[in-house]
């Protein structure tokens, strides 16, 4: 009696705290998980990255947790960790649109397209008809050269949205790339009507002019650009090649040489 009294009072003890532990664990989940959006929100990525882990240990198949690990990871700049994070989501929770788009996201900076595409498919599937994603589509699809499937993804955003400055900028690339540089210039100029800060629209249109031979139309892009970013080398580099054409050889030589200062190794 005295072995089994002992027995019982153990195993009370025991279950005593197991019990509270279980619960905790379950209550601690949300705790987390809370504690670990405002970590991002702060933007605290490897306290929130610890944080999410400890939801995870508990919830193996924590989607959300997954998801938002990925956030703080691909801001970290670890993106096969971010992409990994973004593929459990959608493992768990197959309708994870925001985990589709994500990952599509995270594989385009690691130039992976052709799986930015199918994630965008994926993304327009649950969540049809957003400019965004046919932009970034179409912009997955310029990076793989298929201009005109390109181009339709740009065509269908801008249906949705007729002042996006860059579904305007990315057709005109592609158009340029298709050697349609009549038409390229008109959506490159169009992009500047809707954002006259957008220095990358100057700078290709600047390039076309100057092939062209149209070199004073170049030159007023490339200064335009230099006004909005002095420190743009792209510009400054095209612009030289212009005063260099105009036999404005000092200003050319100046502008080369403000980019090996900024750039020592601009081969």
């Amino acid at each position: 009696m005295k072995h089994q009294k002992g027995l019982f009072i153990t195993l009370l003890t025991l279950l005593l705290f197991l019990l509270p532990f279980s619960a905790l664990s379950q209550l601690n989940t949300g705790y987390y998980l809370q504690k670990g959006k405002q970590l991002l929100h702060y933007y605290k990525y490897s306290r929130a990255i610890q944080t999410f882990n400890t939801v995870i240990e508990y919830e193996p198949d924590h989607a959300e947790a997954y998801f938002l690990r990925g956030i703080a990871k691909y801001n970290l700049g670890d993106y096969y960790g971010a992409e990994r994070d973004y593929s459990s989501a959608v493992q768990y929770k197959s309708n994870a649109a925001k985990a589709y788009y994500y990952r599509a996201m995270t594989r385009i900076q690691l130039y992976n397209f052709q799986g930015a595409i199918e994630d965008f498919n994926q993304t327009l599937y649950f969540i049809p008809g957003q400019p965004e994603l046919f932009i970034q589509r179409g912009f997955s699809k310029l990076r793989l050269e298929n201009y005109q499937p390109a181009i339709e993804d740009f065509n269908r955003a801008l249906d949705r949205n007729a002042r996006s400055q860059r579904a305007y900028y990315y057709r005109g690339l592609s158009k340029l790339n298709l050697r349609d540089t009549t038409a390229s210039l008109e959506d490159l100029s169009r992009a500047l009507q809707v954002d006259s800060t957008f220095a990358n629209a100057y700078i290709t249109r600047g390039r076309i002019y100057q092939q062209k031979k149209k070199h004073q139309k170049a030159l007023n892009d490339f200064n335009r650009a230099l006004k909005i970013n002095p420190n743009n080398s792209k510009a400054r580099i095209n612009r030289s090649m212009v005063y260099y054409h105009l036999d404005s050889i000092r200003q050319a030589m100046n502008d080369l040489d403000q980019v090996v200062r900024n750039q020592p190794s601009n081969a």
